[in-house]
């Protein structure tokens, strides 16, 4: 009897999972926790760019982890601690919040015209690279794992 081969899944596969489509619902509601918080410091209160795209991405950054951990990537009785999860998703969290104010910094130089447009184009860019990570940090136990 022949069997055939298991085909390998590609790129666009991979990324249109259930939890690709919970992370996209999950964002928008992140994003504009972390665009209204964006927007009043910088605009209403006047705070720099840096330091209220620091501030708005810490505040998104933390309730992004209950909503990943608990909907986005939940597996159920496959899930790791958040004791175990909870370092690696702090160590993206510190790369992302340190680098996206030079990000959207960078995208404010190309859109000048709009800083929402700015802001969204550097979190285009920024949502894909913590998805592609976060899945490795909700990623389930293995069989070494408690």
């Amino acid at each position: 009897m022949r069997t055939e081969p298991t085909p390998t899944r590609s790129a666009a596969h991979t990324l249109l999972t259930l939890s690709a489509v919970r992370y996209v619902l999950a964002g928008a509601g992140l994003f504009a926790l972390d665009t209204a918080v964006f927007l009043t410091l910088h605009v209403g209160l006047g705070v720099g760019l840096r330091w209220s795209q620091l501030c708005s991405r810490t505040v998104g950054a933390s309730a992004g982890f209950v909503v990943h951990r608990g909907w986005t990537f939940a597996r159920g009785e496959g899930t790791r601690s958040a004791k175990d999860q909870g370092p690696a998703y702090v160590a993206v969290m510190i790369f992302n919040i340190c680098a996206s104010p030079f990000v959207v910094d960078g995208a404010s130089h190309l859109f000048p015209w709009s800083l929402v447009v700015a802001k969204v184009a550097a979190e285009v860019l920024l949502v894909t690279e913590t998805y592609l990570l976060f899945r490795w940090v909700f990623r389930a136990p293995t069989r070494s794992e408690p």
